[in-house]
């Protein structure tokens, strides 16, 4: 649960760089809105000459030409409703080339004001004087129908704050409607190219799962991954060389031990044998589980040599049948019986050799634990199963969460090392099976549960002692 919390929390880069996206784009779109604040809310005169400005093209907009070809103004009553209620305050004349008015409100305010169209002017600002007030008086040239219209405008006061009301126009068309679109199609844009250069990361993460002590050799491809992640991978596939020299070298040297254990420890069994007098057998004992060790240890190295070339399919009853005709003299040696039941089993693939010598530890285990003159039970099936049961003590308490790990042994003074089971997990593992257990009230019973060959997958990791 821990774990999980930790990777809900864990930052994501997505994430991350969304976040940093948003709030810079939240800060520039801050920073124009000030700017336009500061622009026209810090000088009245810009204000007001930027918005009769604003004014003038608007009542452009509503020129007509009648039918007699004669133009006219025709204003809606919102445009139309501050010079009606304003009279003192705004004022407007549009005036054609030979200075013909063509529509005025409130002339008077234009008093004393000259215009002549031989200046020709696009646009002009003049500051007027009217009583304690200054204001702007803007002239503005439109066209319509190929004809200059002059467009005469004066606010006052601004009771109807159109000035304002222009402000809010100019952040909402040159600030927020540019840059909110702009912004999430950035952002978008940015989340979609992250992704896409993190998608070559995702199949390496891939990758790597298949890396283990028996893909030796395999590292992550570089050629499609972001330049920034390149030397972190180049880095792990140096670090995968390294682990595979250890791990190739610790597989020799087990091997190799074992081996060159296993003569001369035939040698001093033969000449203890010969010497041992009756009752005296210590010795041989020593040497027997000398023997056996190095015998886990071959074990081991074979295991973690096996590859699913070495697969195949084969009777699971067959072997069993056979392993048990070979333990039956030891069965018979320490005053124990060993039953063989077959109650049918489909083919399994796998390692036939590995699986025998899993099966084999099950019972030497077995014969171990139950009482003399109780009978071990091998039994194949129902099913794609075996199970080896004896009439022991069981398993403790203590070691019902660890009995597969290695140098863990379940019973007392039993001798060796303590990995039988841990080879016995790690087959069934590399078998695609399971091996697990379950304490009777008369004992103990081993199972080993497989996969059918058309079922069956290697499990990936072979170091049964890491």
């Amino acid at each position: 649960m821990r774990e999980f919390f930790k990777q809900a929390v864990r930052p994501s880069l997505v994430r991350s760089a969304t976040i940093s996206f948003i709030i810079v784009a939240a800060l520039t779109m801050f920073a124009e809105v000030t700017l336009v604040i500061l622009k026209y809310g810090l000088s009245r005169d810009v204000l007001m000459t930027t918005g009769a400005e604003h004014e003038a093209e608007v009542l452009a907009e509503y020129l007509q030409l009648g039918p007699d070809g004669t133009l006219s103004l025709v204003l809606p009553q919102d445009v139309a409703h501050p010079f009606q209620r304003y009279p003192h305050d705004y004022g407007y004349q549009a005036i054609q080339q030979d200075g013909v008015i063509i529509a005025s409100a409130n002339a008077e305010l234009f008093a004393g004001t000259r215009f002549n169209p031989a200046w020709n002017l696009d646009s002009s600002v003049r500051q007027i004087q009217r009583k304690s007030l200054t204001t702007a008086l803007v002239m503005k040239r439109a066209e319509f129908g190929g004809a200059p219209i002059y467009f005469r405008i004066t606010l006052g006061r601004d009771p109807a704050d159109l000035r304002w009301w222009l402000m809010h126009d100019e952040m909402l068309d040159h600030v927020i409607v540019p840059m909110v679109p702009l912004t999430l199609a950035m952002l978008i844009a940015n989340i979609f190219a992250l992704r896409r250069s993190l998608r070559p990361l995702a199949e390496a993460a891939r990758n790597a799962e298949a890396i283990n002590a028996k893909t030796t050799g395999l590292r992550l491809e570089t050629d499609n991954l972001p330049m920034e992640i390149v030397p972190l991978v180049v880095s792990i596939n140096r670090a995968l060389t390294r682990l595979d020299q250890v791990v190739g070298f610790q597989r020799d040297f087990t091997a190799t031990v074992a081996h060159e254990l296993r003569t001369p420890l035939a040698v001093l069994t033969l000449q203890l044998g010969q010497h041992t007098s009756a009752g005296n057998d210590s010795g041989l004992i020593v040497a027997g589980e000398m023997t056996h060790l190095v015998n886990q240890l071959l074990n081991v190295a074979q295991l973690e040599a096996s590859t699913t070339d070495a697969f195949e399919s084969f009777d699971l009853a067959d072997m069993a049948r056979q392993t048990v005709s070979r333990l039956a003299p030891l069965a018979v040696e320490r005053g124990r019986e060993i039953e063989f039941d077959d109650y049918g089993s489909p083919p399994i693939l796998g390692n036939r050799d590995a699986i025998a010598a899993a099966v084999r530890n099950l019972i030497e285990n077995a014969l171990r634990a139950t009482p003399s003159g109780s009978a071990v039970v091998v039994a194949c099936g129902p099913g794609a199963r075996l199970s080896v049961r004896d009439h022991g003590p069981g398993v403790p308490e203590a070691l019902k969460t660890k009995l597969f790990a290695a140098f863990t042994q379940g019973l007392q003074n039993a001798g060796g090392a303590g990995l039988g089971l841990a080879i016995v997990a790690k087959t069934m593992e590399l078998q695609g099976g399971r091996a697990w257990y379950e304490n009777l009230a008369d004992g103990c019973v081993f199972r080993l549960d497989f996969a059918t060959p058309a079922t069956s997958t290697a499990a990936a990791d072979c170091n049964i002692l890491s």
